[in-house]
């Protein structure tokens, strides 16, 4: 009786730890940051360049059950979402106004990887990014340049690839917002 007693509390555990590990993210940016609007400019132009030579569109696959030590990964290609949010999240960095001198911002995506490693005891997830931003003042013909790497690895009771795409999509926003505030950065010196 005490061992039927002892493993239905083990299973209790078991999924509150599930529930409460599953949702756990790193922290999204507060809201202050998106409204200081940091670049002194409006958005111009914007062009994406991907400069990663593996990228792919398949979806990583995971076994609900992992036995031995495997890695699934995968160099994601950026979907038209992406590219969106990468666009979205720039322009809440920059000021409106038609008195405002336009600025073209290239993105160039060095490394972005997704990846959910485990064995038969433990999963996590990783993912990172780093990209480069270029703005480029035409009018004051000046050039500004940002670099951001964010490296995210967490551990889970259970890794899914919908969580993973989750943390890869807040992975790259965190890379932004680095680059432009290192860009800011530049800006208040000149």
């Amino acid at each position: 009786m005490k061992i039927i007693r002892t493993i239905g509390i083990l299973l209790l555990l078991t999924l509150f730890t599930f529930s409460c590990t599953t949702n756990a993210l790193p922290k999204k940016l507060p809201d202050v940051f998106l409204k200081q609007n940091l670049i002194n400019g409006r958005l111009g132009n914007i062009e994406i360049i991907d400069n990663r030579k593996d990228t792919s569109s398949i979806s990583i696959k995971v076994p609900a059950i992992l036995v031995k030590t495997k890695s699934y990964g995968v160099n994601p290609t950026l979907s038209f979402y992406q590219k969106e949010l990468i666009k979205k999240h720039i322009q809440s960095y920059m000021r409106d106004g038609a008195d405002l001198n336009p600025i073209d911002v290239k993105v160039y995506l060095e490394q972005g990887e997704k990846r959910i490693d485990g064995t038969a005891v433990s999963v996590s997830e990783h993912t990172i990014v780093d990209l480069k931003i270029e703005l480029l003042d035409k009018v004051n013909n000046s050039l500004v340049m940002g670099y951001g790497t964010v490296n995210y690895d967490l551990p889970m009771v259970n890794a899914t690839v919908k969580h993973l795409d989750l943390l890869y999509d807040i992975t790259l926003k965190n890379a932004i917002h680095m680059s432009l505030s290192k860009v800011n950065e530049v800006q208040k010196k000149q």
